[in-house]
């Protein structure tokens, strides 16, 4: 009962960030995902790319294990977290900084290992098509 409480409140914080930060869709996303709005980027084969704003709640929701989900630093570059669901799911995080506001974007997937390059890549493109550098967390 207490896993679905914070797997709720998890997905409402989310969506009340997403309605909360003004500013999500005038990032650009990756050719290889198409806009979904409120900061979301996403194929038919289950890459999604969402920004959303760094509240205090999203990023504990994000950044700290005791959401059902494991979080750890990405070991090629601490900039970046990797996160790792219970049901195969995994996306890496990051924060960014634009015009004076911070987010939080996630690149993740549903299926898995493999699609951890895809990721990665979707990550990186959208870095460079927003002029943007992580920041360390």
């Amino acid at each position: 009962m207490f896993k679905k409480l914070v797997l709720i409140m998890l997905i409402f914080s989310l969506m009340l960030g997403a309605v909360c930060a003004v500013n999500v869709d005038a990032f650009l996303g990756p050719d290889s995902l198409s806009n979904r709005g409120n900061g979301t980027f996403a194929d038919s084969q289950g890459h999604i790319l969402h920004i959303s704003e760094d509240t205090p709640i999203n990023h504990q929701a994000w950044f700290e294990n005791d959401t059902g989900h494991i979080v750890k630093p990405f070991d090629l570059d601490d900039r970046y977290y990797m996160f790792f669901e219970s049901s195969g799911e995994l996306g890496i995080l990051e924060v960014i900084e634009h015009n004076g506001d911070k987010y939080i974007v996630n690149s993740w997937s549903k299926n898995g290992p493999d699609d951890c390059y895809n990721l990665i890549w979707n990550m990186f493109e959208f870095n460079n098509l927003n002029n943007l550098t992580p920041e360390n967390i």
